[in-house]
C-alpha cells in the first residue's frame, strides 16, 4: 500500500467514527432534551435552520472544493477563500437578521425572529471553519476533522442538556447548536496555510 492508500484507509475509519459518533450523540441529546423542551421549541429551531441552510449554500459556493483541488499557490487561494467565506458569513448573518421578522410573519411564529437572529450566528462561525476544513481534507488529515466533529457533538451536549434541564426551552437548543459549531472551528483553526 502506498502512503496515500494508507491515509485514505485511516481517513475512512476516522470519518466513520466521526459521523457515527456525532449521530449517536445527537440522538441521545435529542432524546434527553425532549423531556424538558416543548415540541414547539424544536419546531422553531427547525424553521430557523431551514433559512440558515439556504444561506449556507451561498456562503460555501464551492470554494472548499476549489481549495482541495488546487495544485499550485494553495496558500494564496486558501487565504482568498478564507476572507470570502468569513465576509460572506457576516453579510449573510446581516441578511438573516434583517429577514427574520418577515419569516416570522410568513410562518406566523413571532418568536422565530429572535431565534433566527441568534441561531444565524452559525453562518459567521462556519465562515471561519470552511477553508481550514478544506485544507484538512486536502491533506487527508481526517483524524483532526473527526476530533473537531466529535468535540462539537460533546460541546452541544454539555451546553444544551443543562440549559434544557434548567428550563431555558428553545434557547437551550440554540445555545447547544452554537456550541456545537464553535468546537470544530477551534480544532481546525491552527492551519499553517492560513498562518
Amino acid at each position: 500500500m502506498s502512503e496515500v492508500d494508507r491515509k485514505l484507509v485511516r481517513g475512512s475509519a476516522w470519518l466513520a467514527l466521526s459521523y457515527g459518533g456525532s449521530q449517536i450523540v445527537s440522538l441521545v441529546i435529542a432524546a434527553i432534551i425532549a423531556h424538558f423542551v416543548t415540541p414547539s421549541a424544536f419546531g422553531l429551531v427547525a424553521l430557523a435552520s431551514v433559512a440558515i441552510v439556504a444561506l449556507t449554500t451561498l456562503q460555501e459556493s464551492g470554494l472548499g472544493l476549489a481549495v482541495i483541488q488546487r495544485r499550485t499557490d494553495v496558500e494564496r487561494a486558501a487565504g482568498t477563500a478564507f476572507v470570502y467565506t468569513g465576509t460572506a458569513g457576516v453579510v449573510l448573518y446581516g441578511a438573516a437578521f434583517g429577514l427574520a421578522p418577515l419569516l416570522a410573519h410568513v410562518f406566523s411564529q413571532p418568536r422565530l425572529t429572535d431565534v433566527l437572529r441568534v441561531l444565524a450566528l452559525v453562518l459567521v462561525i462556519r465562515g471561519l471553519g470552511l477553508v481550514p476544513g478544506a485544507l484538512i481534507e486536502r491533506d487527508l488529515v481526517f483524524a483532526r476533522r473527526a476530533r473537531g466533529e466529535l468535540g462539537g457533538a460533546a460541546a452541544q451536549a454539555l451546553v444544551a442538556v443543562p440549559l434544557a434541564f434548567s428550563g431555558f426551552g428553545v434557547w437551550s437548543l440554540v445555545a447547544g447548536q452554537l456550541a456545537g459549531q464553535i468546537a470544530p472551528v477551534v480544532e481546525l483553526q491552527p492551519i499553517s496555510a492560513l498562518g
